[in-house]
């Protein structure tokens, strides 16, 4: 530190050294006591500031510091990797240096040992095109961010160099590189640099950092083989590989919000992603790259994995096709309950079954937030609220019912959300709430009632949230076929159907009331012929 003001009460200085150069710091007087075993009988006390005067350094503290005129002393040669370079760097020009080293018996006079670390050299820059992890405290990234450019190149001058930590660790190097405010950056072309690094692993390798917990931040490379809505928060891509084994890739919060959907969707098929910086875990027993802070993502880079990969899909032949029975596997629900799906939980099978019943203890829809998905009420004519950001939104009416499927042998349980149901149903949720006014959360209207009893070609994929001791199911919609069973289809009626709340209090019209004595009379003898009633009539 560097005393600016000497105050009666207070020394003002500056910070020379450490993560805090430039700062400045205030230094008051402080009491000070003194009590000695048997040396006083009282306790002295007085007021001092806690200084001393230096006037030299140790290289350590005097790392990033650059002064006009110094002297290195060396009464032994430097022990540490960088120690000499660090001491007579400091000095601004050679005419400001001078160095006093005491001769040593296996030297000559005026010689002196550099202490260099062949491998810690190699650890940093074993070949041409590796890279090494860099790291900057909080507040001097906020400085630093508005110097550097992305994709820029520079020349690194006066860094420190560390052992990598767990947290946050992006390479399995050992050997980090410490920024802060002294380290100097020098422009330079960027030609013959790599735009990206990666260092991508295969399926395995993130299946075994998820188990192991292994800290090292995951590189993987794959096709989009579907973009997820953002909802709850989050949004959810699936990268599957040439084997056909898919890992979801999570983005939370604003990367998932801002994930370049239009990039995807103008960009030709198939679309290569790679996604740099992820956490391998497991949530659910479900193998899954969480994104984090230093995460980033991008479609069909110009790297030799990008066109290997896209060689591999042209000889394949892979062109994405929507479902259909040729590409999903055909499987019995009998045998569909009992496998072990937990690698599988993406894919989707083929199963003929029938409805045998609606689950009456659920709601069969529920009213989500058009932006995230989440749920923000349970009464339909309530005002809305956006989960994410507070601000009103117009209600998104979801599907959430559950049904019991059968096969003949056995039963399953089998949930279709959101327009998974449109296709079984042959209405949108919307359409049943507002058009037809099926508001009632818990009664399930006669277009629902209707698919009871109907046997179709289901698309089903496990479902990972389920308590039963067998496996259940999430609907992904139904494949019609000329053979499939769609008997008891609702018909709407002619006229528009009531209105239907959570509390009916409204009189019965005269088409829903119960038959009365007159009514009934009138039903048994509607072929009679009117003169012998009025006859029967006078006779009463």
């Amino acid at each position: 530190m560097i005393v600016k003001q000497l105050c009666p009460t207070l020394v003002a200085g500056e910070i020379i050294t450490g993560t805090r150069i430039g700062e400045k710091a205030f230094i008051p007087r402080m009491v000070l006591n003194y009590k000695q075993k048997n040396a006083l009988p009282f306790i002295l006390k007085r007021k001092q500031f806690p200084l001393k005067v230096s006037y030299a350094m140790t290289i350590n503290k005097s790392q990033g510091q650059s002064l006009n005129k110094i002297g290195v002393y060396l009464p032994k040669p430097v022990f540490g990797h960088g120690q000499l370079y660090v001491a007579l760097s400091r000095a601004t020009s050679p005419d400001g240096l001078k160095i006093l080293i005491k001769q040593q018996e296996d030297h000559g006079p005026n010689v002196t040992k550099n202490i260099v670390y062949k491998d810690f050299l190699r650890g940093i820059t074993d070949y041409q095109g590796d890279a090494i992890q860099g790291n900057v405290n909080y507040k001097e990234y906020r400085t630093l961010s508005k110097t550097l450019q992305l994709n820029a190149t520079y020349k690194i001058y006066d860094f420190t160099c560390k052992n990598t930590e767990n947290w946050q660790r992006t390479l399995p190097t050992a050997t980090t590189i410490h920024i802060g405010s002294y380290t100097k950056f020098e422009t330079i072309p960027s030609e013959g640099f790599p735009s990206h690094h990666f260092n991508f692993v295969d399926y395995e390798t993130v299946q075994d950092r998820a188990k192991d917990r292994i800290p090292i931040l995951t590189d993987y490379i794959g096709r989009v083989h579907h973009v997820g809505e953002f909802q709850a928060r989050k949004r959810i891509i699936n990268i599957i590989n040439q084997r056909n084994q898919i890992i979801p890739f999570l983005l939370w919060n604003e990367q998932g919000r801002n994930f370049d959907v239009t990039t995807y969707n103008n960009s030709k098929k198939p679309v290569i992603i790679a996604v740099s910086s992820c956490w391998a875990t497991y949530y659910s027993n479900q193998l899954q790259l969480k994104g984090t802070e230093a995460t980033h993502y991008y479609f069909n880079p110009d790297i030799s994995e990008y066109h290997q990969i896209v060689e591999e899909y042209k000889q394949q032949e892979v062109v994405e096709q929507p479902l259909s029975i040729e590409n999903n596997s055909t499987q019995t629900l009998t045998k569909l309950i009992t496998m072990n799906l937990l690698n599988d939980r993406l894919r989707t099978f083929i199963c003929e079954c029938t409805i045998e019943r609606i689950d009456y203890t659920k709601p069969w829809f529920y009213l989500g937030c058009p932006t995230c998905r989440a749920k923000v009420a349970d009464e339909v004519d309530k005002p809305m609220l956006c989960v994410t950001d507070g601000t009103p939104t117009e209600p998104l009416y979801s599907y959430s019912f559950r049904v019991i499927v059968t096969d003949g042998n056995t039963t399953a349980g089998v949930t279709f959300l959101h327009n998974k149901g449109d296709s079984l149903v042959g209405y949108s949720c919307r359409q049943l709430v507002l058009d037809m006014g099926y508001k009632n959360r818990k009664q399930i209207p006669p277009p629902l009632k209707a698919i009871e009893k109907q046997t179709h070609l289901f698309q089903l994929r496990l479902n990972p949230n389920s308590r039963s001791s067998n496996n259940e199911f999430f609907g992904e919609g139904i494949i019609n076929t000329s053979n499939a069973d769609t008997h008891n289809v609702y018909t709407p009626p002619p006229s528009e159907p009531p209105q239907l709340s959570l509390k009916d209090t409204s009189t019965p019209t005269e088409e829903t009331a119960l038959p009365t004595t007159r009514n009934t009379k009138k039903k048994l003898f509607q072929n009679e012929d009117t003169t012998t009633i009025q006859s029967k009539k006078k006779k009463e």
